[in-house]
């Protein structure tokens, strides 16, 4: 129900941020962008248990694997 989405957006959100102040303690954190991550990492999870019985199964894989590698990509060309 609701409350497991708003645990994993919180839960995922105070990761990201410990995460980020443990690998780059000069960098300051704000705003909602890990418990996004969170949340999209979460469906990434479901398109790959029930791939089988997912319809539209390829275009849900292409369309994250573009978003990961379009804003790993913006991070790194940003941070160097």
């Amino acid at each position: 129900g609701p409350w497991r989405i708003f645990l994993l957006y919180v839960l995922g959100g105070l990761a990201g941020t410990c995460c980020v102040s443990m690998l780059d303690e000069k960098t300051n954190v704000v705003g909602a962008s890990a418990g996004c991550y969170a949340l999209v990492g979460a469906h990434v999870a479901n398109i790959i248990n029930y791939w089988s019985i997912m319809p539209y199964a390829w275009v849900r894989t292409f369309f994250f694997g573009f978003l990961f590698f379009a804003d790993v990509g913006i991070a790194i060309y940003q941070k160097y």
